[in-house]
């Protein structure tokens, strides 16, 4: 057998062998689908298929499955978590579309988490267990919020533009135009608000040096005490960053007005009246 021929076999047999290997990798490790579980309601909360002319009503303990939307009214709330470790709070007037939740294994080990949420209009807010190896995005009409361990909010305020606020961890916001692929790091304390300029009547009028239509434009600055404080209200949820885990509550029939009140969290008088600040 001359040189030629047994480099040929050699690259054959390597070939072979690596296809076994990715094959087997490929068999171990998986994303298995998941769906995220509504912890508590209030208000009018309904979820189902975007198309559907009337979406049911969310009851506490039901699952939100994915490709599904969830729209909370005027006055009402969900607080919904996609996996152990994480949770997703969605707030007054929004509207949001649960398009991925995975449970990444390796055999029957889960080694990563991943949720995608789209949202419409209004807010949501995200805290997840820095310990596991969890990825939670929103994505909106201007970008995209990605987070690894951390407290943020995420809000469509109009058409143009999105404010994300982080109180604890960091978040990477990408952007994306006819330039490339914007990112900006939000550390905890900070906010950013993204802006696509789109332009009046199709037209753009421009000054010196100011973007065009459809460019990003992204402002970063501190957050402000009462922007943070919403914030820290969905931490003492689930116990704070010291404690040993986020003890997500387990009990589903909690009325969200006792999960989202601190004073009850840490053992005060439950205030059931709306008026109470």
């Amino acid at each position: 057998m001359n040189s030629r021929h047994l480099c040929q076999l050699i690259a054959v047999r390597i070939a072979a062998l690596t296809a076994v290997i990715v094959g087997f990798s490929l068999a171990q490790a998986f994303a298995a689908p998941t769906e995220a579980k509504a912890v508590a309601v209030k208000g009018n909360v309904k979820s189902g298929p975007p198309a559907a002319p009337v979406l049911p009503q969310v009851q506490q303990g039901s699952n939100i499955h994915v490709g599904h939307a969830v729209n909370t009214a005027e006055v009402s709330e969900l607080l919904m978590s996609p996996f152990q470790g994480s949770a997703v709070r969605v707030l007054e007037k929004s509207s949001v579309i649960l398009q991925e939740a995975d449970l990444q294994k390796s055999g029957e080990k889960v080694i990563g988490r991943k949720a995608v949420l789209e949202l419409k209009k209004g807010t949501g807010q995200v805290i997840v267990d820095p310990r596991q190896k969890t990825d939670i995005k929103i994505t909106t009409p201007q970008c995209v919020a990605a987070a690894r361990g951390t407290v943020y909010q995420t809000a469509v305020v109009d058409k143009e533009t999105t404010v994300t606020i982080v109180l604890r961890g960091e978040v990477v916001v990408t952007c994306e135009d006819s330039k490339g692929r914007h990112e900006t790091v939000v550390k905890a304390g900070m906010k950013l608000t993204t802006r696509k300029k789109r332009g009046e009547g199709g037209k753009e009028v421009l000054g010196p040096n100011e973007p065009g239509p459809g460019d990003c434009v992204s402002i970063l600055e501190p957050a402000t005490k009462a922007e943070l404080a919403g914030l820290a209200d969905l931490e003492n949820i689930f116990g704070g960053p010291t404690t040993a885990a986020f003890p997500f509550p387990t009990d589903i029939q909690i009325p969200i007005e006792e999960l989202l009140n601190p004073k009850d969290i840490s053992g005060g008088p439950v205030v059931a009246s709306p008026e109470q600040p």
